[in-house]
């Protein structure tokens, strides 16, 4: 169970987006529009850091906590403009680098292992992105080899999750230092649908360089989570999922990438679970910090 509950968290996905301006901020502003040239290539790397503790109770056990070291997973990218059309439309292709792992110290050897073969695939995918130059996307494809475990999907979707976090989509209208965007996203899987609000608040505006400053607010309704790797008969209830997290990203309106960019989040998920005749509840404490840099 302890080990299971690990990957509900990898398995959330994006269903919507949508981003509106709550200011337009200060004079001058000007329309933000992504210019990369096309041919040019943007290497980054992302690394992940994840800590979570596991408090469980229930009618026939006491009260125990423990918690759940994970190794830094580290995760290359590769972005290539392959056209720019003369309306802005941007076509690119990317492709992953093979993933590596830090701070392997007291993490447990066989939830290492399983991470290491989960993410020797990743090196093999590659895709298609098209977008319009204010960044949003248009077309998406993905190429997954067919070798890959099941288990990749969760861990690519917790990755792209990330990356959508830190890559702006500007709205329309001029914006100034001091804008104020909020972006909403849906996410929804497993049964758990969360309401996820990143404002961006914008304090540099150049040709050259962007700065923004961001407050992430999560939160989930109480349903029935569908687990379903989960024994037969099992129940399982969300009872709460409630998070927040803060963020600074750098980019350059000739990168899609940022230049820099880093989150730190924590979430608290409460749930019930009624198995094989026991009743006991279960709250996981979840801490991420990401941080990606590109060149």
């Amino acid at each position: 169970m302890k080990r299971y509950l690990i990957f509900i968290f990898f398995a959330l996905g994006f269903v919507s987006a949508q981003t509106k301006v709550i200011s337009v901020g200060d004079e001058p502003r000007r329309v933000l529009n992504y210019l990369p040239a096309e041919g040019s290539v943007q290497n980054a790397e992302m690394a992940m850091r994840i800590a979570m503790s596991i408090t469980m109770v229930g009618d026939e056990f006491p009260e125990e906590t423990f918690a759940s070291k994970l190794p830094t997973i580290i995760l290359p990218m590769t972005l290539t403009i392959d056209n720019v059309s003369k309306d802005g439309v941007i076509t690119s292709s990317f492709a992953y680098g093979e993933v590596s792992f830090s701070d392997e110290s007291n993490v447990d050897p066989d939830l290492l292992a399983q991470f290491q073969e989960s993410f020797k695939a990743f090196k093999d995918i590659t895709g298609t992105i098209v977008s319009n130059s204010s960044g949003e996307m248009l077309d998406y494809k993905i190429n997954v080899p067919e070798s890959a475990p099941a288990t990749l999907e969760t861990y690519m979707t917790q990755a792209e999750d990330m990356l959508r976090q830190m890559v702006f989509a500007y709205p329309q209208e001029a914006l100034g230092e001091n804008a104020i965007l909020e972006n909403y996203q849906k996410i929804s899987n497993q049964g758990v649908e969360m309401e996820q609000t990143i404002t961006s608040t914008f304090s540099h505006l150049s040709d050259t360089m962007i700065l923004a400053s961001s407050q992430i607010e999560q939160v989930a309704e109480p349903r029935v989570m569908d687990l379903p790797d989960m024994p037969e008969g099992s129940v399982v209830n969300l009872v709460n999922m409630i998070g927040q997290g803060t963020g600074m990203t750098y980019s350059s309106p000739g990168k899609i990438f940022p230049i820099s960019s880093a989150m730190a989040s924590k979430t608290t998920m409460v749930m019930t679970i009624d198995m094989d005749g026991q009743h006991f509840q279960q709250t996981i404490l979840l801490s991420m910090d990401v941080t990606l840099r590109s060149k």
